[in-house]
């Protein structure tokens, strides 16, 4: 996870008086922001959105004092410019912590491609009917026909292209975690 700012009950009270000097208002602000920042990080296909956005919150809050005295403007702009830091951070660091080129070596008849496939089948196997048939449907076809048929399952689901796309992404994550599980059980 990113570096996590500490953030204290006075640096948190001088945001909020930051975002607005009438508590209860301040209170609506945040949580505004706060929401904004967590479908920002989803919509980039993040699971953890809330606590990236909380990081966010945690650095703004953390400069706080020197914020009040030079920034003006829509303090959710602010917020955005170090989300957009945040998630560079995050998103340089592996998300899903690849094999070791040399832990597949001997293998008992099978090629290393091959116990690739049984895994991912007994992964495939292991999801709800329908996202095994959302995945699968979704890489099927090439080029033209894949544009037209992944637009189908938009219009099949209502559902946006960039919904769709983070859907895939965390099917995508889950089954990827779940091969290179079942490789490492195989090999290790």
């Amino acid at each position: 996870m990113t570096k996590k700012a500490e953030i204290n009950q006075d640096n948190f009270e001088s945001l909020l008086v930051w975002l607005h000097r009438d508590r209860e208002t301040a209170g609506k602000i945040y949580e505004s922001v706060r929401n904004r920042l967590v479908r920002i990080f989803y919509a980039r296909g993040y699971d953890d959105a809330e606590e990236l956005a909380d990081v966010t919150i945690d650095r703004v809050a953390g400069k706080i004092t020197e914020l009040s005295e030079t920034y003006r403007g829509d303090p959710f702009l602010y917020f955005h410019g170090v989300a957009k830091r945040v998630f560079l951070e995050y998103s340089r660091k592996p998300r899903l912590q690849e094999l070791p080129v040399n832990l597949i070596n001997e293998t008992d008849g099978d090629d290393e491609a091959e116990i690739y496939y049984k895994c991912l089948d007994n992964c495939l196997a292991k999801m709800p009917p329908t996202q095994q048939q959302l995945i699968l449907e979704y890489y099927q076809g090439e080029k033209q026909a894949k544009i037209k048929h992944r637009k189908f399952i938009e219009a099949r689901l209502g559902i946006s292209n960039q919904t769709l796309r983070v859907r895939l992404l965390r099917m995508r994550e889950s089954l990827q975690k779940c091969v290179l599980d079942c490789v490492r059980e195989k090999f290790c």
